[in-house]
């Protein structure tokens, strides 16, 4: 057997690794380091969702609603709710989908379907179930609590609820007694069999009397005036016009220098009159509603 040749050995003083060795060593764990630093932060900030409850639906009555909390309470026959609102909650209100919580009121009837995780009701989709009606009041019967709202050719009876709201052009709450026939007004309501039961009725005309100044009869638009300056109207096609005893009068029936009411809505600052009542007498006054 031949015999191997010695290496010399080389003095631990004196040895040096070989170049860029010691570079890669230490690149390689600075790599690794990072990465098990990257996955720790995003194990952190991306918490593994809990799969929660099975998904359950309620039906009741809007009790109270706080966009700051992002919650809502709400009520039926056997016990209150409250309920958070996940952050991928649907709200559906009046049929339109994506609304927010600023467009659900109290008083409003709602199907809720949620979650629930040790006690935590989260709400994964709301649906305002009530529906809208908006045209003229053509009668009003504050005694049998009914009024009947006329769209057209289409006309509906609705009876208030026993807690309904009656809201005037002001933004105070009122009653039956401050709706009159001519106003407009917008109401909220839910089915009940064959009745339609109104949840909240707001009033969308205002009124305002004072003395007439001028009259545009091409361009439908008249202008008064009061203590407190000029006022403009333009005519609505349907207004009804009421001199006198004809409540069926024209434009060119108004007569200057005669008081009048006015009943008219605020669209973008301009004031559409549908209902102008002449008043007797020479005095000039205004009369907010």
């Amino acid at each position: 057997m031949k015999n191997r040749p010695t290496l010399p050995r080389i003095p631990a003083d004196r040895w040096e690794p070989r170049p860029g060795s010691t570079a890669k060593v230490i690149t390689a764990a600075s790599v690794l380091l990072g990465l098990a630093l990257a996955l720790t932060a995003g194990a952190e900030t991306n918490p593994t969702p809990s799969p929660g409850g099975p998904q359950q639906t309620w039906s009741g009555t809007l009790c109270a609603v706080d966009p700051r909390n992002h919650s809502l309470r709400a009520d039926n026959w056997w016990s209150p709710k409250i309920f958070v609102l996940g952050q991928k909650c649907d709200i559906t209100a009046m049929g339109q989908e994506n609304e927010t919580l600023r467009d659900l009121h109290p008083g409003d009837p709602v199907n809720v379907t949620y979650q629930e995780l040790h006690g935590v009701l989260i709400a994964d989709h709301v649906t305002d179930r009530s529906l809208r009606f908006q045209g003229t009041i053509r009668q009003v019967d504050p005694n049998s609590g009914r009024l009947t709202i006329a769209q057209g050719h289409v006309a509906r009876e609705f009876t208030l609820a026993d807690d309904g709201r009656v809201i005037t052009a002001s933004g105070m709450d009122g009653s039956l007694y401050d709706l009159q026939p001519g106003d407009r007004a917008a109401v909220i309501y839910v089915r009940s069999g064959r009745s339609l039961i109104a949840q909240r009725i707001s009033e969308t005309t205002l009124s305002y009397e004072g003395k007439l100044e001028a009259i545009d009869l091409p361009e439908r638009i008249v202008k008064t005036e009061d203590p407190l300056g000029e006022q403009q109207f333009s005519v609505a096609d349907q207004c009804q016009i009421v001199v006198g005893s004809s409540h069926n009068a024209q434009l060119q029936d108004l007569k200057l220098d005669h008081n009048y009411n006015f009943t008219y809505e605020l669209v973008n600052g301009v004031k559409v009159a549908d209902r102008i009542t002449e008043v007797p007498g020479l005095e000039l006054r205004v009369s907010p509603r």
